[in-house]
């Protein structure tokens, strides 16, 4: 059973950097801010309309201060 725990030790080392604090996060990129889903949609939108771009970061940076 120390072998299950020993494994989630292991990976969170590779998601910490990702999924960084809301104090890090505001400095980070919108796809960082928001969940993994959500960034695979920013990333596709940003190939279909790269005006959308700005907009997004807006839009993120508003939604994190509400938060």
């Amino acid at each position: 059973m120390e072998n299950s725990p020993e494994s989630w030790v292991s990976k969170p080392p590779e998601e910490t950097p990702r999924g960084k604090p809301p104090e890090e996060i505001s400095e980070s990129p919108p796809e960082e801010t928001t969940v993994p889903s959500q960034a695979d949609l920013e990333k596709r939108k940003q190939l279909t309309e790269p005006v959308t771009e700005p907009d997004e970061k807006q839009f993120v940076l508003l939604f994190s201060r509400s938060a």
